[in-house]
């Protein structure tokens, strides 16, 4: 009941206005794209061709292979899209309606600013922020349960943390470049 309380509270927030409809829609389709592009940039931050492939490695591996095991678990769960659930009409589409749990979007994100925040607090803070703007966009827009977005940062950040202790035990420093 809460899952659904919240995600009501955010569909209305987000249907109230055009513009708020808008700026939902942007951050949960059209804002992922930025994140990536400027996770790429960070990474030509490196000083040659080898450390940008590490780093881009470093980065995006762990984020590739969260958002594959979000995959694998959305055809273990099946879990119905609020959009599904509750009759409304999603801001985005193109969404399967019986892959929700656990949001994909959530937990590449949360791996990637995770994976970044090892390396440079900062900076990292920043991508986690993203992660989260995305991952409430999400829910504004009808496509996630709120659940499906926490599961998704859970998954995100325990693979990252993985990923960060075996590139330590491998690379000897999980740093990017």
């Amino acid at each position: 009941m809460l899952n659904q309380s919240i995600l009501l509270a955010f569909d209305g927030y987000a249907r109230s206005t055009p513009i708020s409809a808008d700026i939902a829609v942007f951050f949960a389709q059209w804002f992922p794209y930025f994140v990536v592009f400027f996770a790429v940039i960070y990474a030509f931050r490196s000083r040659d061709h080898q450390a940008f492939f590490r780093s881009v490695l470093l980065m995006f591996l762990p984020a590739l292979v969260a958002w594959m095991l979000a995959d694998i678990g959305k055809s273990f769960f099946q879990a119905t899209r609020p959009f599904a659930a509750l009759g409304l009409t999603p801001l985005v589409t193109g969404e399967n309606p019986l892959a929700s749990f656990p949001s994909a979007h959530a937990t590449f994100f949360s791996a990637l600013g995770m994976m970044i925040f090892f390396r440079d607090r900062k900076t990292g803070v920043w991508f986690l922020a993203g992660a989260f703007a995305i991952g409430l966009a999400r829910i504004a827009v009808g496509v996630h349960w709120p659940s499906d977005i926490l599961a998704g940062f859970l998954l995100g950040g325990v693979v990252a943390l993985f990923c960060h202790r075996i590139f330590l035990k491998f690379f000897k420093t999980p740093e990017l470049p």
